[in-house]
């Protein structure tokens, strides 16, 4: 069986297998998890018959699945929803260890996203791009902790995370010392003049814009 179970597995590999051939192995083998996990990524797989397996796989194969561009679409899209429905039930440090390695497509499932070890996982994940980041900026509740985050990273360097953060009424002063020097001239100009601005930040960006006239 196991050497059986290896040409098969090598087969699916290769490729230049049609629908035909992956079902008659699926109805063969539909109890033997590796066989149904690799025939579920094949492109020529039937997508209904996919589709059903999904809920029967690890969580961690899910997350696989989703990152592999051979695989259908409609089942890494599958496999993706599946993964946001099981993610409450999760326990913390597996959600830890899976996001660490999420795609792009699955971690902006999480903007909202509260505990303070799991946005530092996001934030740090190499998938990670700045449209992400500025998505956590602009949402409306807990902005501190991202900050707290956020200034330990180079994304406080980022220009456009740093533009971003300036239409932030409730950007902490010690955030606001950070972007400063990453903002726009005409940029700062326009904040320079707010009235809710703090003095502490406005003396800062006065002294910065004198210097750039």
């Amino acid at each position: 069986m196991k050497k059986k179970e290896f040409d098969i597995l090598r087969k699916l590999q290769s490729g230049g297998v049609d629908s035909k051939y992956l079902l008659d192995i699926y109805e063969e083998f539909k109890n033997n998890y590796r066989i149904k996990l690799n025939l579920i990524q094949h492109p020529a797989f039937p997508v209904e018959t996919a589709l059903n397996v999904i809920s029967s796989l690890f969580t961690p194969d899910i997350l696989n699945v989703t990152k592999n561009k051979r695989a259908n679409p409609f089942v890494r899209k599958k496999c993706e929803i599946e993964f946001t429905q099981r993610y409450n039930k999760i326990p913390i440090g597996e959600k830890i260890s899976l996001l660490k390695r999420a795609p792009l497509n699955l971690i902006e499932y999480f903007i909202n996203e509260k505990d303070v070890n799991i946005l530092k996982v996001i934030i740090d994940n190499p998938n990670c791009t700045e449209d992400l980041i500025i998505k956590f900026v602009n949402r409306d509740r807990d902005k501190i902790k991202l900050y707290n985050l956020l200034i330990e990273t180079d994304w406080i360097k980022n220009r456009r995370v740093c533009y971003a953060i300036s239409f932030d009424k409730e950007a902490p002063i010690r955030i606001w010392m950070e972007i400063i020097p990453n903002i726009e001239f005409k940029r700062l100009k326009e904040i320079s003049v707010k009235s809710s601005l703090h003095e502490i930040v406005r003396k800062r960006i006065n002294g910065l814009l004198l210097k750039k006239k």
